[in-house]
């Protein structure tokens, strides 16, 4: 039966688990350092965790691991500009890892899913402005956390920019819909002046304390009382919270970063959105975000099989098949292989035979227990 695996050689390329025809292995993907590809990803997504899951045909969880740190999956693996494939460790091999094509996969089933109303935890209401891709990701963490969010709109639809896009519009609506069902009030045509006596009025009077400001450009000089803005016209915010020099005001998206990327305005959105549960909450603005994330190296993958890469559909997204056939080909570094049913082992030796590592020991005499041996043998009637 099996016998041991050797820790110190392991890989964790989770060869044996996907070679077992009797499923006694698996993979422990709880590792302290990152992969290479998860440190290179803007969003922080666990690209190991999510791709072992899908491997073993766990779509949901792995889709539910994916909405942790992204909001909206379908959008992000659509524009992201995939700087997480390039220090892929499947490249020195034959082609990256098609990450944001099994992202897009993923994110065209969260399209699907039904949404429930997110019951409310908190009493203390916050509006956001403007229902761009940075505005809705704030309202998504934050009504993810119990609070009344209330989005608002100047133009008739959300999106902004997004909506030049027939493909990521249609998405975005479908977004916002899976908003309200969730509970956010989304206003439409409706413009809230950044004038400091209109702000008051209109917002500190209704009753909301923190503000999100995701406008999608720059103030140009209008903003409110006390706020701080660049040179380029955006506002001065802290780069863990995306908190201003205002307590209760935070400013993600494009009013108040230079040249970011999509997803860099998402995750902007849902760092504000944790940094105002702190504060209303009564600690401080960045109580658990500063951390450091130590990478591991890019592994060799010396011994294992070529793969060819399954190329996205014309919309972007995959099939379900290529999907999971893309994910047999991550590498999952820096996970560790464990035997997590010692007692189907059969003695087959394909563990062994095809572990590129050398790490997995098979002991071929298999103990066996009493009721696996003949009933004339101990006592038993034929």
């Amino acid at each position: 039966m099996i016998s041991s695996i050797d820790e110190e050689k392991c890989t964790g390329c989770g060869t044996c688990v996907k070679t077992c025809a009797l499923d006694v292995f698996r993979l422990d993907t709880r590792n302290p350092k990152v992969a290479p590809c998860m440190a290179a990803c803007p969003a922080g997504n666990d690209l190991r965790q999510i791709h072992y899951l899908l491997q073993q045909s766990r779509l949901d969880e792995a889709l539910s691991r994916l909405k942790q740190t992204m909001p909206f999956p379908a959008l992000a693996g659509r524009l992201c500009h995939r700087p997480c494939e390039k220090p892929c460790s499947r490249h020195a091999l034959d082609e990256s890892v098609n990450i944001a094509g099994i992202e897009t996969f993923l994110g065209d089933r969260d399209l699907k899913r039904s949404v429930l109303p997110v019951p409310l935890r908190h009493l203390f209401k916050v509006a956001v402005i403007g229902a761009g891709t940075a505005g809705l990701a704030a309202a998504w963490y934050l009504t993810e956390a119990g609070f009344p969010v209330t989005v608002f709109e100047a133009g008739e639809k959300a999106g902004g920019h997004i909506r030049e896009n027939k493909t990521c519009a249609a998405i975005l609506d479908t977004y916002v819909d899976q908003l309200q069902s969730m509970g956010t009030e989304v206003r439409h045509a409706c413009r809230i002046s950044l004038n400091y006596a209109c702000w008051k009025e209109d917002l500190e009077d209704m009753g909301f304390r923190a503000v999100v400001i995701a406008t999608g450009s720059p103030l140009n000089g209008e903003a409110p009382q006390g706020l701080e803005l660049s040179e380029s016209g955006r506002i001065k915010v802290d780069s863990h919270t995306f908190q201003s020099s205002v307590r209760t005001i935070f400013a993600v998206g494009d009013a108040a970063l230079d040249n970011a990327s999509e997803v860099q305005t998402m995750i902007s959105g849902k760092k504000a959105a944790q940094a105002i549960g702190n504060i209303l909450q009564g600690a401080n603005a960045d109580m658990g975000m500063h951390f450091r994330r130590h990478t591991l190296p890019s592994r060799s993958p010396s011994g294992l099989e070529r793969l060819s890469r399954h190329p996205p559909t014309a919309d972007g997204s995959m099939t379900l098949e290529s999907a999971l056939e893309e994910s047999q080909r991550c590498l999952t570094c820096g996970s560790r292989a464990y035997i997590a049913y010692p007692d189907d082992c059969m003695t087959c030796f394909a563990c062994e035979t095809h572990c590129p590592a050398g790490a997995i020991d098979v002991d071929p005499f298999k103990e066996f227990h009493p009721r696996h041996l003949d009933r004339r043998f101990i006592g038993g009637r034929k």
